[in-house]
């Protein structure tokens, strides 16, 4: 009698924690509240409730939601869903975006590659814009170690355009006359980037002032200045 007795309270147990945790699913569909990045825009903060209003009136729940999560959108890094009886309230972290390429991605820490869409618009004038005639041959890892090297504030001063990982073209926003081209492999942008103001100076100081010029620092002891043929690129 003991035995049975403790049978049928074992399962009353689990069935009132069942209950409680999955109550939204068994009664009714409760509210979707999430807690996420403040980068991420409006739009797709909305996609990710509706997202998950489908997936809570279709009964699927817990590693099927989130794996449907990360699938749906792959921005979303570490991902909890804890189930209440007042909302679903789905956590999550994304990977940091690091820089704004061609105007049209977003491009993580991790080497990831996302339409803008999907962050807010604030946080492009914090990210490092780069220009690209084509994003596909160019490693997003390599565009993250390139990146990381910037020195602060850095591309507030100059232009980028990312040729490939031996041409990388600064273009000075202050003296649009002066194009600097260095390569991946030179992380040492403050030492090398103060020799070019000293080339420039020098150049200042002669007859062709009103020259395109281009400073190659891709070497290993010397700097090439020498005059540019037409737009940054072509030399």
């Amino acid at each position: 009698m003991k035995k049975i007795f403790f049978f049928y309270f074992f399962i009353s147990v689990s069935l009132c924690i069942g209950l409680k945790n999955y109550s939204a699913f068994f009664f009714s569909q409760t509210p979707v509240k999430i807690t996420i990045s403040s980068s991420i825009s409006d739009q797709y903060k909305t996609s990710i409730i509706s997202f998950l209003s489908d997936m809570q009136q279709n009964n699927r729940v817990g590693d099927q939601c989130i794996n449907g999560l990360k699938k749906q959108f792959p921005f979303l890094n570490t991902i909890s869903i804890e189930y209440k009886p007042n909302c679903m309230h789905m956590r999550a972290s994304i990977d940091t975006p690091i820089g704004y390429i061609n105007d049209n991605f977003i491009l993580t820490e991790k080497g990831k590659l996302f339409e803008k869409a999907v962050f807010t618009e604030l946080i492009e004038d914090h990210l490092i814009h780069i220009s690209m005639d084509e994003i596909a041959p160019v490693s997003g890892m390599h565009l993250v170690s390139f990146i990381q090297c910037m020195p602060e504030n850095f591309h507030t001063k100059y232009k980028i355009k990312y040729e490939n990982d031996h041409s990388i073209f600064f273009i000075d926003n202050y003296d649009k006359k002066y194009t600097i081209v260095s390569c991946n492999e030179k992380k040492d942008y403050v030492h090398r980037f103060t020799q070019c103001d000293r080339v420039k100076e020098y150049i200042e100081h002669g007859k062709s002032q009103d020259m395109q010029w281009i400073i190659d620092v891709r070497f290993q002891d010397y700097i090439i200045a020498y005059k540019s043929r037409g737009e940054y690129g072509t030399i």
